[in-house]
């Protein structure tokens, strides 16, 4: 077999060396404009947010996050200093994810294996389905045996968790406890700690409370033009709403004694009675429509974000401003928002950015392919026995067996593309019996060959499991090492 129609075995990786950080920024603005419309400014106050400078915000669920979560949050601090603007960051409290078990690494007999500390215990039946600030702060475990880790490294740093959630425990709710812990872990490699907003504050702001008046008003408008947004994005992976004559699903969680969805039906239509205040939270496009119509002046998204913000834009877009009917029945203090930034050609809601980052934990001693290197090896032993191989240039027998295959084609359709009758096609199963007598040369002729891409393919399979340890970019950013943060921060910083 010659050189350009072989392939190599597995291109394996230095795993010792994989922590280096990978950063990922997108549309970054050229400034950050300071709003200063009065239902701006009211939102503001009512979260404790200063109202005489930007806002850059960022956010996410309350949890001890991935690097690629961890690199918003060190994103907001280099572009709320060049802006002479304020940071802050928002905890969405409403969400039901189960922060009470970090994932680790773990001696297995042939490798690293997954492993899990069940840091808060087991907790209640159907606990782990209710949002995070309706859930019990906790007492730990402890940590599992440091000869169970894979390394003391990561031990040590399940300990110093352990120390920071230990120390929150006395928190009002679980997404406290974790906000608390959390910011206790990085402060070390934070150049300035931004400002906390639990989500569960957005429901007393006069724009939030503005857009749900608008939305009773008219809740088929707004559905409507939500579902047409989300049929325009696919890849954002947005539900379209309910939306019946007499069933409207609107894009708001009904927050008490759990979280379920809210219908139109459920509140008073006139936007009079909104109910008590800590019994409403937004949906993902809701908070987003939120946060840059009057909280904010930047929001920075992670990838999947950046994705349904595009959503958020469409349907704001499709409900509000482009709709005269949206429009109408829009509140007044919302109305004059739109109404001031339409006239000056301003855009309605502040400018979304994305930041993200992949930081793998170090393995050293550790050699496996990377995901994309063991699927690469096994697709070359398959496409191996359905080449023509030993051409003096790969393309050759590439275009030599793309010539037998239109043969075949060719003789069994008309010159319009019709398939020909059974009796017609007999010049058909010639082309088609000298196609594969070529390939079964070629497997014949390239046997050793092929015997080597298929004993790679076997080693990248047996390599699977580990390599999808080594190159698991979502450890927790509470298992990374304090030079590991610090350079991520640092590439973050430099990226933008």
């Amino acid at each position: 077999m010659t050189a350009s129609a072989s392939a190599p075995g597995p291109q394996f990786t230095n795993a010792a060396e994989a922590s280096r950080p990978e950063v990922l920024v997108r549309s970054v603005p050229a400034v950050v404009e300071h709003a200063t419309d009065a239902l701006v400014t009211s939102t503001r106050a009512a979260l404790a947010l200063p109202t005489d400078r930007a806002i850059v915000m960022s956010g996410h669920q309350a949890d001890l996050w991935h690097c690629g979560i961890l690199a918003k949050w060190f994103a907001m601090h280099p572009i709320a200093s060049r802006a002479s603007a304020h940071a802050a960051w928002i905890v969405v409290d409403h969400d039901t994810n189960d922060p009470t078990s970090i994932a680790y690494p773990s001696r297995g007999e042939q490798g690293p294996v997954r492993a899990a500390w069940k840091w808060g215990g087991e907790g209640a039946v159907g606990e782990s389905l209710l949002p995070t600030r309706l859930r019990a702060s906790r007492t730990l475990t402890n940590v599992p045996s440091a000869e169970l880790f894979w390394s003391p490294t990561v031990h040590d740093a399940m300990e110093r968790a352990h120390t920071a959630l230990h120390a929150s425990a006395n928190a009002t709710d679980l997404a406290e406890q974790l906000t608390r812990a959390g910011s206790q872990l990085l402060a070390p490699v934070t150049r300035a700690t931004p400002s906390i907003v639990m989500a569960r504050r957005i429901a007393a702001t006069p724009v939030f409370r503005s857009l749900v008046r608008t939305m009773l008003k008219d809740p088929v408008a707004c559905v409507e033009a939500y579902n047409a947004a989300a049929v325009s994005f696919p890849k954002a992976g947005i539900r379209s709403l309910e939306c019946k004559a007499d069933r409207v699903e609107l894009p708001l969680w009904s927050i008490q004694r759990s979280r379920r969805p809210l219908f139109a039906a459920d509140r008073d239509c006139s936007g009079q009675d909104l109910g008590p205040e800590d019994s409403l939270a937004p949906r993902a496009l809701m908070l987003s429509a939120v946060l840059r119509l009057a909280v904010c002046d930047l929001f920075i998204h992670g990838m999947g974000g950046g994705e349904y913000d595009k959503v958020t834009d469409a349907w704001l877009s499709g409900w509000l401003t482009e709709s005269s009917r949206g429009r109408t029945a829009a509140d007044p203090e919302l109305r004059s928002l739109l109404d001031q930034r339409l006239s000056r050609g301003a855009a309605v809601m502040a400018p979304s950015m994305v930041v993200s980052a992949t930081v793998r934990l170090a393995f050293p001693e550790v050699v496996v392919p990377t995901p994309e290197e063991i699927d690469r090896t096994i697709w070359l032993a398959h496409a191996g026995r359905h080449r023509l191989l030993g051409e003096p240039d790969a393309s050759l027998g590439a275009a030599r067996k793309r010539a037998l295959v239109a043969a075949v084609d060719a003789a069994r359709r008309d010159s319009a593309g019709v398939l020909k009758p059974r009796r017609e096609r007999r010049a058909a199963l010639a082309a088609y019996r000298e196609l594969h007598a070529a390939l079964a040369a070629s497997r014949a002729e390239h046997a050793s060959a092929l015997a080597e891409l298929d004993r790679n393919a076997a080693a990248a399979r047996a390599a699977r499991g580990i390599a999808s340890i080594v190159h698991d970019r979502t450890w927790s950013f509470a298992l990374h090492s304090k030079e590991a943060l610090e350079g991520l921060r640092n590439a973050v910083e430099a990226a933008l």
